[in-house]
């Protein structure tokens, strides 16, 4: 049988009882019988399956509740038991059938010579990139199979973290599948001929002003203006020919647009990076993921925070972020997104997100995926 085929079977049988739920309260479904049979099943077909097909865990997204397994954070337990695949989380390997495509097509958000359109060209040289003009659009046009991926920006090592994009992750089902890590390099552009003196407006994305604060304070009787993206104001400053403003971008959006570069190099820090998250509707096979990240919430009483973390200290995984936001419609409740540098279905992660869900209200895997790894000699992008 296809390993497909088998996680299919397995997960119908599920859905139909047959199996039942490895967390159900009877005499044949108590936890120690069915995560034995689930073991020696899958133990069993696992080689065979091995020898037939190059699988590999996926990186579906799955949420767990007390213990069982569902779609959506802070929503009843759902049809879908394992994620889809197999027995995702019983500490079994996820039966995975790697999708390969023709063609990789990339959206993301802004217009040529965004940095995000720079990160998508680093992760595939070869992709296809589709610009959106919002991050919004970006989901919208992987679920509607317009773009295979989106790339969108999560965390700057000097402005900090586009919460945003984090909301947006919680509110879709399109799993975390890649990251890139992009060194960043701002530059002042303007209209030929433009001098310092004469700029009185500076355009720029939110992060890219603030990433470049230092230099702006040098600036006497400038407007800064924020718009929606970096390359989107070099684009607006040659389109409009506003004489007197220049825009913070990188050098491809100054190359595009034919505009100058004026002062290069100006944001605060030389070590400037950027991390993107790389989002799509399956799993690419981009080899055996070490990184997770996964988004839960704890009771809110004394200790909770601390007892929901020890259950990766005391399995050593390490935790490599933690970030809060607030729950929408409800005032000063909090969900916790952590980043942990392990694969989701490594046994100790696995066990350690299953004693999460014993007393965390909602735990969920937003995705599995390999940790980028820096190519030697990478410097600053400048498009």
């Amino acid at each position: 049988m296809h390993p497909e085929h088998v996680g299919a079977a397995a997960l119908a049988a599920d859905r139909r009882g047959r199996l039942g739920s490895p967390w159900q309260k009877s005499p044949l479904h108590s936890p120690g019988v069915a995560s034995r049979l689930t073991s020696l099943l899958v133990g069993c077909i696992w080689p065979i399956c091995a020898l037939l097909t190059p699988c590999q865990p996926g990186a579906t997204p799955v949420s767990v509740r007390r213990g069982a397994f569902h779609h959506g954070l802070l929503e009843a337990a759902g049809d879908d038991a394992c994620g889809g695949v197999g027995f995702a989380g019983c500490g079994t390997p996820r039966l995975y059938q790697p999708v390969y495509h023709a063609t990789v097509r990339i959206a993301y958000q802004g217009v040529a010579g965004a940095y995000s359109e720079a990160a998508a060209l680093r992760f595939n040289r070869a992709a296809d990139v589709l610009p959106r003009p919002s991050f919004e659009d970006v989901f919208a046009v992987v679920a509607e199979r317009q773009a295979t991926h989106g790339i969108l920006p999560i965390e700057n090592t000097i402005g900090g973290t586009i919460h945003r994009n984090y909301d947006l992750l919680l509110e879709h089902d399109l799993p975390i599948v890649g990251e890139v890590k992009l060194a960043v390099a701002h530059h002042l552009v303007v209209l030929e001929g433009t001098t310092l003196d004469q700029v009185r407006r500076v355009y720029s994305h939110p992060q890219g002003l603030a990433q470049c604060e230092r230099f702006l304070r040098t600036l006497k009787d400038v407007e800064i203006v924020a718009t929606y993206d970096t390359a989107g104001s070099a684009k607006m400053i040659r389109e409009e020919n506003l004489r007197e403003s220049a825009a913070i971008a990188s050098q491809r959006a100054a190359r595009v647009f034919d505009l100058q570069v004026l002062r290069s190099g100006i944001q605060d820090y030389a070590d400037n990076f950027t991390r993107f998250l790389l989002i799509g509707r399956e799993a690419l096979p981009l080899g055996t993921p070490d990184k997770t990240t996964i988004v839960f919430t704890v009771p809110n009483e004394a200790g909770a925070l601390f007892k929901a973390l020890s259950v990766f200290a005391m399995r050593g995984i390490d935790l490599t972020k933690l970030e809060s936001r607030p729950i929408p419609d409800r005032p000063f409740e909090y969900l916790f997104y952590a980043d942990l540098a392990t694969n989701r279905e490594d046994f100790r992660c696995s066990r350690a997100l299953m004693n999460l869900a014993e007393f965390a209200p909602s735990v969920r895997t937003l995705g599995s995926y390999p940790a980028w790894s820096e190519p030697e000699g990478a410097g600053p992008d400048d498009g």
